[in-house]
């Protein structure tokens, strides 16, 4: 009986489904479906000088759908790590980006609002 109980439960378990751990973005950030381009981009933005080889370089992956740019405060499912990367994955998207895990805060589950202006003095 415990038996079919262990088993039944594990049943269940295999069912559901694995959910990423959710986090957000603190910055504009680039994210690609592979490891190597984000870091080849990485390495030209940091490469000191040829801005245009980087920007080419950007435009030409994200063209071809291989690297996207996430927005501030996007929510994203963290589905692995490679410390300093972090690979996400956006709400109902099917492929896992690479980008910085810096740019990833993990322990907010929404965005943050953005801050109100300051209200005007009446003079």
């Amino acid at each position: 009986m415990v038996r079919a109980a262990v088993f039944l439960a594990i049943g269940f378990a295999a069912m559901l489904p694995l959910k990423a751990h959710a986090a957000v973005t603190r910055s504009i950030l680039l994210a690609c479906k592979e490891e190597a381009d984000l870091r080849q981009a990485a390495k030209l933005r940091a490469g000191g000088g040829d801005r245009k080889a980087a920007a080419e370089f950007e435009a030409g992956k994200k063209a071809s759908g291989n690297c996207i740019e996430i927005p501030r405060n996007t929510v994203v499912g963290v589905d692995q790590r490679k410390p300093p990367l972090i690979c996400v994955r956006l709400a109902g998207g099917l492929d896992c980006y690479w980008t910085v895990s810096s740019a990833i805060d993990e322990f907010l589950t929404a965005p943050v609002a953005p801050k109100e202006p300051p209200a005007k003095k009446n003079q």
